[in-house]
C-alpha cells in the first residue's frame, strides 16, 4: 500500500511553526528556497549576493513568524520574492550619489551691487 503524502499549504506551515514545530518553518524552505535564489538571481546575475540576501530574508521570516507580525495579505510566494528582492537592493545596491544640479553647473554667477 502507498504512503498517502499529505500537502500543507504554506499558510498551516507557518501556523505549525508558531506553534512550535522548526519542521514547519524547514518545509517552506526546502519549498521555496531554490526558487527564491533562482528568481533573484534572474535579476543581479551575483549568486554569492542572492544567497546573503536568501540567509538575510530566511532571518526576518523567521522573526516575523515568531513575533505574528506576518500577515497573509497576498500569497507567501509573491511576499518572499518582493521581500528578497528589496533586501538584495538595500544590501548590494550602492546608493545614489546626488547629482549637481545642471542649473547650478551651467548658469553665469551674478554679483548684485
Amino acid at each position: 500500500m502507498k504512503k498517502k503524502v499529505i500537502f500543507f499549504t504554506d499558510a498551516r506551515l507557518i501556523v505549525q511553526f508558531q506553534k512550535g514545530d522548526i519542521k514547519g518553518f524547514n518545509a517552506l524552505e526546502l519549498r521555496h528556497g531554490k526558487r527564491l535564489i533562482a528568481f533573484l538571481f534572474s535579476h543581479f546575475h551575483l549568486l554569492q549576493n542572492c544567497e546573503d540576501a536568501c540567509q538575510k530574508f530566511r532571518l526576518s521570516a523567521y522573526i516575523k513568524f515568531m513575533d505574528r507580525t506576518y500577515i497573509e495579505k497576498n500569497h507567501f510566494p509573491q511576499w518572499m520574492q518582493t521581500s528578497a528582492f528589496h533586501i538584495f537592493l538595500l544590501k548590494f545596491t550602492p546608493p545614489l550619489a546626488p547629482s549637481p544640479s545642471p542649473i547650478i553647473l551651467n548658469s553665469p554667477v551674478k554679483i548684485l551691487n
